[in-house]
């Protein structure tokens, strides 16, 4: 049977010696002959266990799981599914960390000096729009929607959204006390004016937006006491108690 001393094996595999030492050490691979002067001599199935070894370690294994595999190899498998799970993990990252690099090269190609603050705030709109892909945001807006509605959110400053918020909660809080009357009545013209009114405000220079909100809010796609949006607060019912009484007027 053909064997080699340490030298040998790493040039064949290409392994360095340094790291086949390590591998001794650690138990990992011990050569199948250790000589008594010291040296080190592998035969064939130590340079196959060697290609497990660099294989596994390719997957990104650390040693010492590497280790406890080759002596449970019962558990491969099921360790190279986690492993696998975890590169897929990886590589979701990497893509994300591409797709910001390539929003910000692309926001400031034209320019050489880079003010920290843009990258910065473009990278938070970034990460609010990846956030709000995956709740009931990204369910009922297209791509350009849910652009348009976080450079809303970005638009305006933290006590604007809570003064915003705290006017919505009046202006609710009145509609659900007249909802058992007729939206075409004196109180629903005027409850609906300051509503519409409200609206815009915010979402005047965003017609598509909007009304793709208020769509949501008369199907209930809109989960309610949303801390993340002011006006979440809004039943099917009020948002078609309203909608009767701004179709009437013929404001719609």
């Amino acid at each position: 049977m053909a064997t080699w001393y340490v030298n040998d094996l790493s040039k064949l595999t290409h392994v360095s010696v340094r790291a086949l030492h390590h591998y001794d050490a650690l138990g990992l691979l011990k050569p199948s002959v250790r000589l008594a002067n010291g040296y080190r001599v592998y035969n064939w199935d130590d340079v196959l266990k060697l290609q497990q070894i660099v294989a596994l370690k390719s997957f990104g294994f650390k040693l010492s799981t590497i280790r406890t595999m080759m002596k449970e190899q019962g558990n491969l498998l099921e360790q190279l599914k986690i492993q696998q799970k975890f590169v897929r993990q990886q590589l979701a990252s990497l893509q994300e960390a591409d797709q910001i690099l390539t929003k910000v090269l692309r926001n400031t190609r034209t320019s050489t000096a880079v003010d920290p603050s843009t990258i910065f705030n473009l990278l938070e709109v970034y990460y609010m729009t990846k956030r709000l892909e995956k709740s009931w945001v990204g369910k009922i807006l297209t791509p350009q929607q849910l652009d348009e509605f976080v450079q809303l959110e970005k638009k305006f400053t933290m006590p604007e959204h809570i003064n915003y918020g705290k006017r919505w909660a009046v202006l609710i809080a009145k509609v659900r006390q007249h909802l058992h009357e007729d939206p075409q009545s004196a109180i629903g013209k005027q409850l609906s004016t300051e509503w519409m009114e409200l609206v815009n405000e915010w979402y005047g220079d965003k017609p598509a937006l909007k009304n793709a909100l208020w769509k949501a809010f008369k199907e209930g796609k809109i989960p309610t006491k949303d801390n993340d949006f002011p006006i979440a607060d809004i039943s099917p019912e009020m948002a078609k108690w309203i909608d009767a009484a701004v179709t009437t007027k013929g404001k719609k």
